[in-house]
């Protein structure tokens, strides 16, 4: 880190003009008055390992890996305790030539939806718990201690991927609308027909789902199509490339039952 500090009559004037954490450069500036704490930085990554960058951000081993990219401008001004809800700015990442593992979000939707034939094989044929992918795309931006995912999707050989909604920093809560499309056969919901026959067809099928509660154990909720966004959808459009169709995810339990659960947005 190199910074130059300045004592001022009102306060103190801190300016970073090189600094590294955890292989992120983190320019910017930050003023201390009684008043409280205003703060405006850069931070920028260019072409650095993910998986070793958010290990030393966390304390622990994350669950993708691969090359990233990410800029953003965070400000932020109030007291030490209202700072982290004060932060807002945007924020873009890109992550490339990867791979994802089983503990993160992305197989807990997979596995709800039975859509593990998705994941590649060992010798055997099981799964391998792991995805590769060619890129992960985000941009969102902060506000009132939240960060607003405008745009995020995932190019995999296996999948597409797309999602909206927001991760709350303060309270560690996540709400996500995600939309997958599987790009090959699998064994799907209650045995209906196969993908592939709709891929045959030019359509793909893409089933939405809701991602929300604790960020460390969130749940997956069926959704139903009507409630998906018009900017999703135009998002869809622009990733998949294909004429696709939106298809509710039938759950097992619930289409014995004949009952939604009590997490269900649609049961109102």
């Amino acid at each position: 880190m190199h910074l130059e500090v300045a004592f001022l009559p009102d306060g103190v004037n801190v300016t970073v003009s090189e600094a590294r954490v955890c292989g992120v450069s983190t320019t910017g500036a930050v003023r201390a008055t009684p008043e409280g704490i205003g703060l405006n930085f850069h931070p920028l990554v260019e072409n650095q390992d993910f998986s070793s960058s958010m290990e030393c951000l966390l304390g622990k081993p994350f669950s993708a890996s691969g090359n990233f990219n990410f800029d953003g401008q965070i400000k932020g001004q109030g007291q030490p305790q209202d700072l982290v809800r004060s932060l807002q700015g945007p924020l873009e990442l890109e992550l490339k030539d990867g791979r994802i593992y089983r503990e993160g979000i992305v197989f807990k939707i997979l596995a709800f939806l039975n859509l593990m034939d998705l994941l590649e094989k060992d010798r055997r044929g099981r799964p391998r718990g792991e995805m590769d992918f060619k890129t992960i795309q985000a941009r969102g931006e902060l506000e009132s201690g939240k960060l607003l995912v405008r745009e995020l999707t995932m190019d995999a050989s296996a999948m597409q991927l797309v999602s909206q909604g927001e991760l709350d920093w303060v309270n560690q809560k996540i709400d996500l609308i995600v939309a997958v499309a599987p790009l090959k056969k699998v064994d799907w919901i209650g045995q209906r027909t196969p993908i592939v026959d709709y891929i045959l067809e030019g359509t793909l099928v893409s089933i939405p789902v809701r991602v929300h509660g604790d960020w460390n154990d969130p749940k997956v909720i069926p959704l139903d199509p009507s409630l998906i966004g018009s900017e999703l959808v135009g998002i869809m459009k622009r990733t998949l490339k294909l004429p696709f169709k939106l298809v509710q995810p039938l759950v097992k339990d619930l289409k014995k039952t004949g009952e939604k659960s009590s997490d269900d947005p649609n049961k109102e």
